[in-house]
């Protein structure tokens, strides 16, 4: 089954660390397996390095506190919808609206990106989440931004998903 608190509590994390500066959290979980090569570029501007793991990494905006990040998880499991998948992602968001979900292909697979907004920790979030599955692995990219920030870090996330390639 996938690790769909994994993911929520990924977007939350990084949520709070660009916002509240520190969070402590073990992610725990089954063992992963090895992710597929991947290739990806850091996103441009004002984004530092926040978080490196095996499999996921996040950036923090120096500027707006906004974050871009990827996780891979490669768990044996299901195979659930993409939809089923973003609802899991989204479980731990307060007062959730999605504004957009769209099905497109992303790297030679059927993705669902959605645009939604929500709070955590009593902070107005919007999100850009894009969701695909290949090689066995659920590729989560998701950007998280205060509202009045969005548009311009949302320039910067449409360059990040352009150069992440799962071949």
């Amino acid at each position: 089954m996938w690790q769909l608190n994994q993911w929520s509590t990924l977007i939350v994390l990084t949520t709070m660390l660009g916002l509240h500066g520190c969070v402590s959290v073990n992610l725990g979980g089954q063992r992963q397996q090895s992710a597929p090569p991947f290739q990806h570029l850091p996103p441009s501007g004002p984004f530092a390095l926040l978080y490196e793991k095996p499999n996921s990494q996040a950036w923090k905006s120096k500027d707006s506190q906004s974050t871009i990040s990827y996780l891979v998880d490669c768990q044996v499991h299901g195979d659930p919808s993409l939809e089923s998948l973003r609802e899991g992602v989204f479980s731990e968001l307060r007062d959730i609206k999605i504004q957009s979900a769209v099905k497109s292909q992303f790297n030679q697979r059927e993705s669902l990106r959605t645009m939604a907004s929500g709070s955590v920790d009593g902070v107005d979030l919007t999100i850009d989440l894009v969701l695909l599955k290949k090689h066995h692995c659920l590729f989560v990219l998701t950007l998280a931004s205060e509202p009045r920030f969005f548009g311009a870090e949302q320039v910067r996330f449409q360059s990040f998903i352009e150069a992440f390639v799962v071949p």
